[in-house]
């Protein structure tokens, strides 16, 4: 069965993947280095920006926000080259990646820095780090100014939510309600599998009056320009007082000379 086509929007994203069968993906430091500078590059290049990251063993989570449709892209890329940059290293061949990487669209802002705690969290629920300030591959050290912040991590909306480090150290000091974060997931992934609705497109220059004291002809040719500009045929034939089988076969008619 083929895979659903991803449907792309700008936007916020909480993006995830791990390595396939559950295997590490980072064996050194050197590894972690190379994403992280990838992902940056990659940041600078298709003009996107990241709001916080957590790298473990066997995967990473990422948040970030695109303004272009291009989603796809920028994570086909990324997985693209650190698959490489791995097989090379380590002398192997196939697949790195569980699959595609999973995607949450976030377009209720209030659940942004819900998802960022719980990526800065992860480390240290994975065992990766005892606490989260003695981690050195994921934001948290950034965001309170141990380390020296990423170039693509400055336009990271903690930096744009909270005025003092102080703030930012007692937002993340909270213990993370897992089962609202699941809870989220869930919403987030119900909400992308709606279909958007088709937009009507705007009527500059033709208005349905238009269809109005014309001669037959001139008035079958409009009818089928306001059906292709998105009025429905029952609209049509209300309009002109004909039925809406009157409005299908001039279309059918304009549509197969």
């Amino acid at each position: 069965m083929p895979r659903a086509e991803r449907i792309d929007h700008s936007g916020y994203y909480h993006l995830s993947n791990r390595g396939v069968g559950l295997r590490e993906v980072f064996l050194s430091n050197e590894d972690r280095i190379f994403f992280i500078t990838l992902m940056c590059n990659s940041a600078r290049h298709y003009e996107f920006s990241i709001h916080g990251y957590a790298l473990i063993s066997n995967g990473y989570n990422l948040l970030i926000e695109t303004s272009k449709n291009n989603l796809s892209h920028i994570m086909k890329l990324i997985n693209g080259q650190y698959t490489s940059y791995f097989n090379r290293r380590y002398k192997r061949r196939g697949h790195l990646w569980e699959g595609r990487f999973k995607s949450w669209r976030i377009e209720d802002k209030g659940f942004i820095l819900d998802i960022l705690a719980y990526i800065e969290h992860l480390p240290v629920y994975t065992g990766s780090a005892t606490e989260k300030q003695h981690y050195t591959y994921s934001t948290y050290r950034q965001f309170i100014g141990i380390d020296e912040r990423l170039p693509c991590l400055h336009n990271s909306i903690v930096f744009q939510q909270f005025n003092t480090l102080s703030q930012i150290k007692a937002f993340f000091s909270k213990p993370v309600d897992i089962e609202r974060i699941n809870s989220i997931h869930q919403r987030l992934k119900k909400e992308s599998r709606k279909k958007p609705k088709r937009p009507k497109k705007a009527l500059r220059t033709l208005a349905l009056s238009d269809l109005e004291d014309i001669t037959k002809q001139e008035r079958d040719k409009k009818i089928y320009k306001a059906y292709k500009a998105g009025h429905s045929q029952a609209k049509i034939g209300s309009t002109l007082g004909i039925s809406q089988q009157a409005v299908y076969k001039i279309i059918k008619k304009i549509s197969e000379q």
